[in-house]
């Protein structure tokens, strides 16, 4: 089930920690999982960083261009090998039990993609 006000998938499970994807019944305590929110946090850092150092560079200082040109394309794998690492092993399970959600995770990345490519 998902509470769409806190974008949380809750999983009915015993141990999160021994085994979070397994549902053993509706007599278990239900608890958060928070999927996504580590990594999605450290990329919108990273993102912000590149951000931070583009407004910081003075466009004259050519070593500094180059360097922030490698954070960029450094920037882009991240992206690339999460969204990879998401569509090999979490998707199946969003669209084995939460086919809605997983619809709108592909709509998003096929957009990003998109962004990226051009």
């Amino acid at each position: 089930m998902t509470n769409h006000t806190t974008s949380r998938t809750f999983i009915t499970a015993p141990d999160p920690l021994l085994d979070p994807l397994v549902d053993r019944g509706t007599d278990l305590p239900t608890i958060a999982v928070e999927l996504y929110r580590d990594i999605h946090k450290g990329i919108r850092s990273e993102l912000f960083a590149v951000c931070t150092e583009a407004g910081r560079l003075d466009p004259a200082d050519h070593p500094g261009r180059q360097a922030l040109a490698a954070q960029v394309r450094g920037a882009v794998q991240l992206l690339v090998g999460h969204a990879e690492h998401e569509d090999v092993h979490v998707q199946p399970a969003i669209e084995a039990h939460l086919p809605n959600l997983a619809e709108l995770i592909e709509a998003d990345h096929q957009a990003l993609e998109g962004r990226m490519a051009t």
